[in-house]
């Protein structure tokens, strides 16, 4: 294999590796249709995926929303297909829209970005290193970010303090 080659196999595999910690923190059942977990798919403009959007092989944007009231752990994925950047919408997480004791809708959480597959840097083992540092701007669902072209993002919003 090339460098190139290596380079995308490590990655894989620590996309694997992100993907088995992710499940680790969640309930033995996730995910489940009981109504506990749940998957939410979104378009680059942060709506719902229509079934129109999901036939169109144009379509190089998807959200994934997923998450359990159980779990400790919600993940908003970004992956990003296309040969273009795209400004990409961020939805609301249900399990964090509440309503007040008057019956207000609360603000929802906002987002944190924790991994990125661009300019990925190779740790001392080889393996390229994704994380980033909490630092990072929190982003308010309905706020747009720019996504990279070929690109995945992780974000989180279940590590801020309301």
């Amino acid at each position: 294999m090339d460098d190139e080659a290596k380079t995308m196999l490590a990655a894989t595999r620590r996309l694997l590796k992100i993907r088995k910690d992710f499940l680790a923190s969640q309930p033995s059942g996730y995910p489940t249709r009981t109504g506990k977990s749940f998957i939410h798919w979104f378009g680059a403009d942060g709506i719902p995926m229509s079934p129109e959007e999901w036939k169109n092989p144009h379509e190089r944007v998807l959200v994934m929303l997923m998450g359990s009231p159980d779990g400790k752990v919600d993940g908003l994925v970004i992956f990003n297909t296309g040969i273009t950047d795209e400004d990409v919408v961020l939805p609301a997480n249900p399990r964090f829209v509440s309503e007040s004791e008057d019956g207000e809708i609360a603000e929802p959480r906002p987002y944190m970005l924790r991994m990125t597959t661009a300019e990925a840097t190779l740790t001392d083992d080889g393996e390229p290193s994704f994380r980033l540092p909490r630092s990072i701007e929190l982003v308010k669902p309905g706020d747009s970010v720019r996504v990279d072209a070929n690109t995945v993002q992780i974000y989180r919003n279940d590590l801020t303090a309301r």
